[in-house]
């Protein structure tokens, strides 16, 4: 009998069902309305990294959990908002897929949100929404 080969390092398995992860593979990097450009930000880059590891510390179903008020974490329904859908979103691969937003940071006044696609356990971002011009609010930079 031969050794067993070692998991790769990218496998880590948790207790408690699957948790969260992010994918960027739909991300939108040629809205005018939502350029990632102005994103630049360097404490909005952190607290958006700092909301995506904590978020990937939970359990899918604790993601989907609407009861939240300080994250802004809930689902999209389009016709509530600027937009029609998402764009570059196959409505087929993605047919169980729910929209949803969550805040970048927790922080009082914080209007940057993250907009996207959950499908099983990953959340594919598509637009990073730092003025809140999905849901337009008067003021809003």
């Amino acid at each position: 009998m031969g050794k067993k080969k070692p998991k790769p390092i990218w496998v880590h398995e948790r207790a408690g069902g699957n948790h969260l992860r992010f994918s960027f593979k739909y991300l939108d990097l040629t809205s005018p309305k939502f350029p990632v450009s102005g994103c630049g930000n360097p404490e909005l880059l952190l607290d958006l990294i700092d909301r995506m590891k904590d978020y990937s510390t939970w359990p899918v179903e604790q993601f989907r959990d609407n009861n939240n008020t300080a994250e802004h974490r809930h689902q999209i329904y389009f016709p509530d908002t600027s937009e029609q859908c998402f764009p570059g979103i196959d409505p087929d691969e993605f047919a169980d897929a729910e929209n949803w937003q969550f805040a970048v940071s927790a922080a009082p006044g914080c209007l940057g949100r993250v907009h996207g696609v959950l499908l099983g356990d990953t959340f594919f971002v598509v637009w990073l929404d730092r003025c809140h011009r999905l849901y337009p609010k008067p003021g809003s930079c």
